[in-house]
Parts: C-alpha cells; structure tokens; sequence
C-alpha cells in the first residue's frame, strides 16, 4: 500500500494539480501529472464521485488504484504529484490497471 507520504491530502494540492497538471484521458479514468521541483517522493490522490455507487463501492475502488499504482511504481515520475480521476465503476481491477499502465507510459513518452 501507498504510505502517507505518498498521497495528496489538502485540497490546495488537488487544486494546483488540477490547474498546472498534464491532463490525460483513458478508459476508466482520467490522469493529471504534475512535476514539482522539490525532492519529496511522488504523491497520489484519487478521486471517486459519489455516481459510482455507495461508500463501500468507492472506498473498494479506491483501494484497488492504489495497489494498482504501488505494484507500478517503476513507471511513476518520482518528483511528481498525480491525481488519477474514476469515471468507470463497472470496471475490474484489470481495466483499471490496464488504462493506469497505458496512460502512465503515454505520459512518459509525452514529456520526452
């Protein structure tokens, strides 16, 4: 699991990636990277709508996304706040992994 060093918590870091970030549309969600300059590890923060489904839905997807980007941190920029954005509730665990895989490298190959 992500420590919580590595997770967004106040909204004016959820609102700066949102204004600075790189915006990138998938499948199942939608991610926005922003470099920071300072030397902190990454930070991730994920957003799930109350449209999903009730709070045991949410929380189940929200765990999932979170293993999802533990179990690939290789393609993670380090120096980087990250919001991953669910619009897919019906998705399963390897939907969801295939599009934050996809997206990841996309936004690698992007930024070169």
């Amino acid at each position: 699991m992500l420590s919580a060093n590595n997770r967004l918590k106040k909204s004016s870091q959820f609102n700066l990636v949102y204004k600075k970030g790189v915006h990138l549309r998938g499948y199942c969600g939608k991610l926005i990277i922003l470099k920071r300059l300072d030397e902190d590890p990454y930070r991730i923060g994920i957003v799930t709508s109350s449209k999903l489904g009730k709070a045991h839905v949410r929380n189940k997807i929200r765990r999932q996304i979170r293993s999802i980007f533990h179990k690939n941190s290789n393609l993670i920029p380090q120096i980087s706040d990250i919001i991953y954005l669910v619009w897919n509730g019906k998705a399963t665990y390897s939907q969801f992994e295939k599009d934050i895989k996809y997206l990841l490298i996309m936004y690698k190959n992007k930024s070169r």
